[in-house]
């Protein structure tokens, strides 16, 4: 923990499962991540503007080691559209393990989820995943056998080692209702919650992983891609990158939250910064004004 602008803050340095001293090479990258956060708040910070409203994980891996720097990484934010990088992390599992059957409307809906950010999609995507439709109300017994499949995105994602997180609602143009209202919770307490660790360290393994559950996932990557005109692109991370080094992104916007989650490769090295943003500063201008201020250092 360490104390900015009079605010403590959570700073990462490494794994939970290898808290040891500093590595050489996480020294200055955590210094980068800290000072362009410092900066951030003070060129942003105004009244409304809280310290834990901004968050930020960044990952780099040299072929050799891989090393994690970053601020409030385990702070919980609503990701708005940055979940359906999850949902569609585990649909690509299921159908490369037979579990789901590939169908011309789930490519078609993952296209549009992925590439689009189509939230109509995306509820069909759910809906496959996790054997779920919505409708009216259920009762208190069957809302129980609902909602437990609605978590398997959690369950599995729990076997992967990344956890504290909350993907298992649609995401929407207006607001849910009947049985989906109830899964949220009398006080939408369980809302979708993710984390700039978890969004981080998913991207990664998607980009990074040669073996195992992530690798291989050449179709989402692809639709991860984005063309030099694509909003998710010039508006977030991807639009103060060089040209050539960006790799894959998936951004989530409101009226109160700006996020995204970025790969890319610089020299020798590939990266994925992910940044959290919420209480009204869903401008760009802070999103990449923090962006640019840890990759200008890189």
């Amino acid at each position: 923990m360490v104390s900015l602008l009079g605010v403590t803050v959570s700073l990462i340095m490494a794994p939970a499962q290898s808290i040891l001293p500093q590595t050489p090479l996480e020294r200055p990258l955590q210094s980068i991540v800290g000072t362009a956060y410092i900066d951030t708040v003070t060129a942003f910070g105004g009244k409304s503007l809280k310290a834990n409203d901004i968050a930020v994980t960044l990952l780099r891996n040299d072929g050799q080691e891989t090393v994690r720097a970053g601020v409030n990484g385990e702070e919980k934010f609503y990701p708005a559209s940055v979940v359906k990088l999850f949902y569609g992390a585990y649909a690509e599992h299921l159908i490369r393990t037979k579990k789901l059957k590939e169908t011309p409307e789930y490519v078609r809906a993952l296209t549009d989820m992925i590439k689009d950010s189509n939230n109509d999609a995306t509820g069909l995507i759910l809906d496959m995943i996790t054997q779920t439709s919505g409708g009216p109300e259920l009762t208190a017994k069957e809302l129980v056998g609902w909602m437990k499949k609605r978590q398997s995105v959690n369950a599995w994602f729990k076997t992967q080692g990344i956890e504290g997180i909350n993907a298992c609602q649609k995401t929407w143009n207006e607001g849910p209702y009947g049985r989906e209202r109830q899964g949220y919770g009398p006080n939408f307490e369980l809302r979708n919650m993710l984390t700039t660790d978890a969004s981080a360290e998913l991207m990664f393994r998607l980009v990074n992983t040669k073996e195992g559950v992530f690798a291989g996932q050449t179709r989402l990557l692809g639709l991860l891609n984005r063309s030099a005109t694509d909003g998710q692109l010039t508006g977030y991370i991807g639009g103060v990158l060089p040209e050539k080094a960006f790799r894959a992104s998936k951004a989530g916007w409101t009226s109160t939250v700006r996020h995204d989650v970025c790969a890319f490769r610089l020299r020798e090295a590939t990266y994925t910064l992910c940044i959290f943003t919420k209480v009204g500063v869903g401008d760009p201008k802070l999103l990449q004004h923090l962006a640019r201020g840890i990759v200008s250092k890189l």
